[in-house]
């Protein structure tokens, strides 16, 4: 009985160390993924609200926009998302679709679409993801 016993501890550990491996590729990246899509949420729709403390919070520099202008410091940042609400306006907004562009361990691109209007949101990864570019 004993045998018996020490076999089936054997098999679940064996069984449960392949699912462990098998599972371990995938997981790093799909959860950095969803970290990434829910960041550029809450940035576009912080942004579309005109709470740009909230979506310089969610950012860090240097900063692409439009990947011409490279943003040095997060203040200057938030000088630029209040001239974008100035001239824009506070919106609802309402994201058709938010999906992964590229994603890489260092940096992960995500597509964000408002009622047909796409922009890309640049993410980087880390302890804390954050923001640190966006274009159409």
């Amino acid at each position: 009985m004993r045998y018996i016993f020490q076999h089936i501890v054997f098999i679940a550990t064996v069984a449960l160390l392949s699912a462990t491996v098998t599972a371990s590729p995938e997981d790093p990246k799909s959860e950095r993924d969803k970290n990434a899509e829910q960041v550029a949420k809450a940035w576009v729709v912080s942004l579309m609200q005109g709470e740009t403390a909230v979506t310089t919070s969610l950012s860090a520099t240097p900063f692409a926009f439009d990947k011409k202008q490279q943003i040095k410091t997060l203040s200057e940042l938030r000088v630029l998302y209040e001239q974008i609400v100035e001239k824009k306006g506070k919106r609802d907004p309402k994201l058709t679709s938010v999906k992964i562009k590229t994603s890489t361990p260092e940096s992960v691109e995500v597509l964000v679409t408002i009622q047909g209007e796409g922009m890309v949101i640049a993410i980087k990864p880390g302890e804390a993801f954050r923001v640190v570019g966006f274009w159409d």
